[in-house]
């Protein structure tokens, strides 16, 4: 059987190869947002997906401001 990974793309982050399809896999979209009266974004409208993905875990990490590469310290 073939190696299904080959043809995933990778997490620009931590180059893990990673499933598109999957809802745990983020992509990155370039759009146009507005901000909502109580704080944050309201939409993102005139989405243009990228070919650029991250694995959730990467994500997390730099949502909490570590960076993706930055490695434990432990």
């Amino acid at each position: 059987m073939a190696d299904m990974t080959i043809n995933l793309p990778k997490c620009v982050f931590c180059g893990t190869p990673v499933d598109p399809d999957q809802p745990t896999v983020y992509r990155k979209v370039i759009g146009w947002e507005r901000k909502r009266d109580q704080g944050g974004t309201n939409a993102v409208r005139l989405r243009v997906p990228q070919n650029e993905f991250a694995c959730q875990f990467c994500i997390d990490k730099e949502a909490r401001g570590v960076a993706a590469s930055q490695g434990a310290l432990l």
